[in-house]
């Protein structure tokens, strides 16, 4: 769980990924979208944690 706490990002930057695959080989309906969405989700989770870290200090400890 440490890693969770360290970079919340990690499962949604999985699960883009993982649905990535999915979508290149079955062509799901609306994979697209779905994917674009993963993506903006996991930079919003990355840009949040990483401003959070910094208000609060622990981004370079």
């Amino acid at each position: 769980m440490e890693s969770f706490y360290q970079f919340p990002a990690t499962i949604p930057f999985l699960f883009c990924v993982i649905f990535l695959g999915i979508h290149l080989v079955f062509k799901v309906n609306n994979g697209h979208r779905w994917i674009v969405g993963s993506f903006g989700l996991t930079a919003l989770l990355i840009v949040v944690n990483y401003s959070f870290k910094l208000y609060t200090g622990a981004a370079f400890h």
